[in-house]
């Protein structure tokens, strides 16, 4: 007799960037245990990036910077936890503050530790993003449609990619649950992530393209800046930066982008404090 499902609940209070790549992770735990998944974060992008997805049944958001106690997020969150407590839990949070703040919502909640796992104390990572490692996986892909198709292979030289992270971590089990009850999906998860967007969200781009007279342009867009190059009064691309890639690389690409597609429009984006770094 098949195992009934459940929902799994994943925790990151991580950026825009860190909840796209979860997608990864959303469709293996889906497809394990038969139910979309509940997504905790912390802003309110993860309601905006999930509202249309297929993996996603809810979304939780909590206030980045309000004390718990004052965040009626958190509370109604907590209610929603309590109520779902027969569900696994995978923690994707790796920096310690946040990790407290998930601890403490989850013992308020209720939830047994035998329900979670967290991908910190299962990969011993620290709070970067991707080092090396000597058992680092990498992707393997399908030869003809270049897609992952199965589980990272290891490698001596290559970074640990978040999504190798993040892939390796859906084949976890927390110890409440049968691994057996719960195997690896087949056929094989994309093992990549996928953003949906939804159809309101493409007509008001169509809109906004045809406002520029772009509607029918090759668009390639560029960011070069991230959020830690705004931190503080001054501007910087720091070589500590590991989100960071040097301007005059960038300046490079551009041109040998420019030189294979003459005719794309190339746009460059980010916060309009943002634009004093190209100049």
């Amino acid at each position: 007799m098949p195992a009934p499902p459940v929902q799994p609940i994943v925790i990151w209070f991580g950026r825009v960037g860190d909840l796209i790549l979860l997608s990864a992770l959303l469709e293996i735990l889906h497809r394990r245990f038969g139910s979309p998944c509940h997504v905790i974060g912390a802003g309110a992008w993860p309601a905006e990036i999930y509202a249309a997805h297929s993996d996603v049944a809810r979304v939780s958001c909590l206030h980045r910077y309000t004390a718990w106690v004052f965040d009626p997020a958190w509370w109604r969150t907590r209610r929603a936890l309590r109520a779902g407590r027969a569900g696994p839990v995978y923690v994707c949070e790796t920096d310690p503050r946040k990790l407290a703040r998930i601890r403490r919502l989850l013992r308020f909640s209720g939830i047994e530790a035998a329900h979670c796992v967290f991908l910190a104390r299962e990969s011993s990572l620290d709070t970067a993003l991707p080092h090396a490692s000597t058992v680092a996986p990498t992707h393997r892909g399908d030869a003809q449609t270049g897609v992952d198709t199965a589980l990272p292979r290891t490698s001596k030289v290559a970074p640990t990619h978040w999504v190798d992270r993040l892939v390796s971590f859906g084949r976890l089990t927390p110890a409440a649950f049968n691994a057996a009850d719960y195997p690896w999906p087949a056929p094989a998860p994309r093992c990549a992530p996928l953003l949906t967007v939804s159809t309101a969200a493409r007509a008001e781009c169509a809109a906004w393209l045809e406002r520029q007279g772009w509607r029918d342009r090759t668009l390639i867009l560029v960011q070069p800046g991230n959020r830690r190059t705004m931190r503080g009064r001054r501007l910087r691309v720091s070589p500590a930066d590991d989100k960071a890639w040097p301007l005059e690389r960038w300046a490079a690409l551009l041109r040998r982008i420019h030189a294979r597609l003459p005719q794309a429009l190339i746009v460059v984006c980010g916060a309009p404090r943002e634009s004093r770094l190209l100049e």
